[in-house]
Formats: structure tokens, C-alpha cells, sequence
């Protein structure tokens, strides 16, 4: 037998990601709220597909820290998940994770729906690349159900092999001995889980490439733009705002978590054996890292947008004044409490006096 190490129940990530979600939810709810209630009438089409960004986002966010909580054993091809949904049910395949792969491709394809509203916003009517709404619309819908449809059929190749594999990892491995009590884990061939992993990557990558890209397009046709120097600088505030928006929650979340899915696919049991704690550790903050995408994306989202932000800024002084009020009153109270024992006390003297 192989000796290994493995947090069986990683009890600190699971607190973590309850943490998370008494964070991000609310936080995320906001940004939702800024956007159906603060949205001025200029951004009508864009806060249109800003909202479904950020409800994906929430969604994604929500599942993940809060519903789902998956913890993955990599270079192991074994999974469960710790959420408050159908945690510790022995389910035939992995459909909750199915559904967050599929969650998070559908998240990344509205951050492309957000670039190429920008770009195409940008290029004149009569432009050759100037594609009617339409148009757009069955573009992005085409390429989201090509992208689902894909991690869907990659996961149901991927049944719970637990009656074949189980015994023998258990036999061979004394950190997966540990779990032989723990119900709910799922065992898959690693072969069936790579391609799964293969197919979200590339997925992901082909969103990413196309959102370079069409920042790229944006930034070009800006500079080409017959206008005026006051609009040329307006429209670059916009365009850096939306790339701040979007790129920045990509690179700092989406990227960790391709590189994990990687290692899963070209990672070897035998080769990675001795890492196995430490690689659980990194895999478990890059998913507590995917499960704040949305709050990432709200707080930027909050300060590049002005009427957001002035919002944002009057409800935290409102807070703070509340706040304020509320300790001011309790100093008063307190006083008061104070001088009244003090002259109950001074009563009493000059009458035993």
C-alpha cells in the first residue's frame, strides 16, 4: 500500500466558503439592485446585459460557496461535494457538478455578450462587421448551447464508478483507506474526468481568446473613429472601465482555475503522490477564489460606474450616520443611567445621614 496525505474533511475550507457566502451573496444582491434601480437611461442596453453578467455571477457564486462546495482530491480522479444540496447522497452521476461547469462557462460567455455589445456599439451603421441585434443575439445563444452541450455530454460519459473503483484504491492508498466511511464520494475514471476537464478548458479558453480579441476591435476602431477628442476620451474611459469590469475578476479567477482543471488532465497519480496534501491545499483557494468571482466583479463594477458608485458612497454614509447616531444615543443613555444611580446614591447618604 502507497502511503498519502489528505484532509478527509477539510473543515477550515468548508467554514471558509460558508465565510464567502455570508459575504458575497449580499454583496452580489447590491449589484444587482444597482443596476435594475441606478442604471441611468444612456446605459439602457448595456445595464441590460450587465444584468445577466451579474445575476450568472451571483448564481455561480451562490452555488459554489454555499450549495455545492465541491471538494475535489486531484491527482485522485474522487470528488463530493460538502454544500447544503444533496451533500453526502450517493447520486450515480456528478449532475451538481455538471451544473457548476456548466454555470461557469454560461457566466464567462455574458462577459463576451458585454464586449460585443461595446464594439459593435462603437462601429457606424453603415460598417461592413456592423451585425444587426438579432443576429447578435443567435450568435451568443449558438455558442452558449455549443459550450454547455459539450461539458453536458462530457459528464454524463463520466458515470460514479465507485462499485469497481472504490476497493482498489482503498487497497492500494492509505489516504483514500481514510474515506472508506464517508458517503457521497464519487470515484471516476481518470480518463472520463480528464475529458470532462479538457472540454470546460477549452471552453474557457476560446471565451477568453474571443474577449482579447474583441478588446482589441474596441481599441482599434476607437482609434480610427472620426470624432472629437472629448469623445475619443470619454469612450476610453468606458472601454478601460468595461476591461477593468470584466478582465480583471477573468485573469484572477478564471486562469487558477483552468491551470487546476489542467493539472487534472495531464497530472499522474503515481508521479504527483507525494504532493497530495499541498495540492488540495492550493485546489481548495483556487475554488474558494471562484467562488468570490462575482464579488470581485461587483465591487469593480461599483467603483468604474459613476451613478453605482455615488450609491454605493451614499449608502455607506447613511450607514455610518445611523451608526453614529446609534452610539451617540447610547453614550446619552448610559450618562444618564449614571447620573441617576450617582443621585440615588447621594439621596440615600443624606438620609442615613
Amino acid at each position: 500500500m502507497i502511503n498519502c496525505h489528505l484532509e478527509v474533511i477539510p473543515k477550515g475550507y468548508i467554514t471558509s466558503m460558508y465565510v464567502l457566502s455570508a459575504i458575497t451573496l449580499p454583496v452580489d444582491l447590491f449589484g444587482v439592485y444597482c443596476i435594475i434601480a441606478k442604471s441611468p437611461s444612456i446605459m439602457k442596453d448595456y445595464s441590460r446585459l450587465l444584468l445577466v453578467y451579474q445575476i450568472c455571477a451571483t448564481v455561480t457564486d451562490t452555488w459554489t460557496n454555499l450549495l455545492f462546495i465541491p471538494i475535489a482530491f486531484l491527482p485522485f480522479p474522487i470528488v463530493y461535494h460538502a454544500g447544503i444540496l444533496f451533500s453526502r447522497t450517493e447520486i450515480h452521476y456528478s449532475y451538481v457538478f455538471i451544473t457548476w461547469l456548466c454555470m461557469i462557462i454560461t457566466t464567462m460567455g455574458s462577459v463576451v455578450q458585454l464586449f460585443i455589445f461595446r464594439w459593435q456599439a462603437m462601429l457606424m451603421k453603415d460598417h461592413l462587421l456592423r451585425l444587426n441585434k438579432k443576429l447578435i443575439y443567435a450568435i451568443c445563444f449558438t455558442f452558449f448551447f455549443i459550450f454547455n452541450g459539450a461539458v453536458v455530454a462530457a459528464g454524463f460519459t463520466m458515470p460514479n464508478r465507485i462499485d469497481e473503483l472504490k476497493p482498489m484504491y482503498i487497497q492500494n492508498f492509505t489516504c483514500i483507506a481514510e474515506m472508506v466511511d464517508l458517503r457521497g464520494v464519487q470515484y471516476f475514471q481518470q480518463k472520463d474526468y480528464q475529458r470532462l476537464f479538457l472540454v470546460t478548458t477549452v471552453g474557457a479558453t476560446i471565451v477568453v481568446t474571443i474577449a482579447l480579441i474583441l478588446v482589441y476591435l474596441t481599441s482599434r476602431t476607437l482609434q480610427n473613429k472620426n470624432v472629437s477628442q472629448k469623445t475619443i476620451d470619454m469612450q476610453r474611459r468606458y472601454q478601460i472601465s468595461l476591461i477593468l469590469q470584466v478582465v480583471i475578476p477573468i485573469f484572477v479567477v478564471i486562469a487558477p482555475g483552468c491551470a487546476v482543471m489542467m493539472f487534472g488532465v495531464l497530472s499522474d497519480i503515481y508521479l504527483s503522490i507525494t504532493y497530495t496534501l499541498h495540492i488540495q491545499v492550493v485546489t481548495n483557494i483556487v475554488l474558494c477564489l471562484i467562488s468570490a468571482h462575482g464579488l470581485f466583479g461587483t465591487i469593480i463594477m461599483v467603483i468604474v460606474n459613476q451613478p453605482y458608485r455615488r450609491f454605493a458612497i451614499d449608502c455607506f454614509r447613511r450607514g455610518f450616520g445611523i451608526c453614529m447616531r446609534t452610539t451617540s444615543l447610547d453614550s446619552d443613555m448610559r450618562r444618564r443611567r449614571s447620573s441617576q444611580v450617582r443621585d440615588a446614591r447621594l439621596s440615600s447618604l443624606a438620609v442615613n445621614n
